[in-house]
């Protein structure tokens, strides 16, 4: 598996274990002596977290939202993506593209050409090689976001909207020009780990180990 560096996104609604599940990734990928890189969207890089506090934190008109989001991606893939995956080091990446296409698309109407015509024209069309989604109940995501100490404004929306996204995500193939697989999020942060490795095995043909159960420790 030597100079094996592949972009890996994962996407889902609120409080999937997105997070927690690319850092147990990256562990894996250590073990196997795989030098690898995590980043997030909005965010990544110096600049792109400075508007993700923005992002997070103020309600702008929608036009100026999503381009503010691709502010953000354009400098994570300057500064982070490319440099990483041309010296041979995997990413991770905590949302891309996709959630775009859903979060400003499917939510705020935003016609879905638009948002793929601004990625192809100033991001180079540049999308994973793989992206992972994590589905969840509606009922598991509401419950995830009330345990939460700090929620953000996206986290305050209303049951219909968390419904909408869960439903967007899964309906990927129609407004997704890239390859993607669903994972079931509904069971214990072990279980989802080691199905996220078995999936990147079979779609790379490699042999990562799932870490063990006793050093799930995120």
């Amino acid at each position: 598996m030597k100079n094996f560096a592949k972009f890996i996104a994962f996407e889902g609604a609120e409080a999937v274990g997105k997070s927690t599940q690319i850092k147990l990734l990256s562990k894996a990928f250590h073990n196997a002596s795989l030098p690898n890189i995590l980043t997030r969207e909005p965010g990544g890089c110096e600049l792109s977290e400075k508007i993700r506090d923005l992002l997070l934190n103020n309600h702008f008109h929608k036009m100026s939202e999503l381009l503010l989001f691709f502010a953000s991606r354009h400098e994570n893939i300057e500064n982070i993506i490319k440099p990483n995956l041309n010296n041979n080091v995997t990413v991770f990446c905590d949302r891309f593209v996709l959630s775009s296409l859903v979060y400003q698309g499917i939510i705020l109407n935003i016609p879905l050409e638009n948002i793929l015509e601004l990625h192809r024209v100033y991001n180079n069309n540049l999308f994973p090689h793989l992206t992972i989604i994590i589905d969840i109940s509606t009922e598991n995501c509401l419950l995830r976001l009330q345990r939460r100490p700090h929620n953000n404004k996206i986290d305050d929306k209303p049951k219909e909207f968390h419904e909408k996204i869960i439903q967007s995500f899964r309906n990927y193939g129609n407004i997704y020009p890239s390859d993607a697989i669903i994972i079931n999020g509904n069971q214990d942060i072990y279980s989802l780990h080691k199905e996220i490795i078995k999936n990147i095995n079979t779609y790379f043909n490699i042999n990562i180990e799932p870490l063990e159960i006793n050093k799930i420790d995120v």
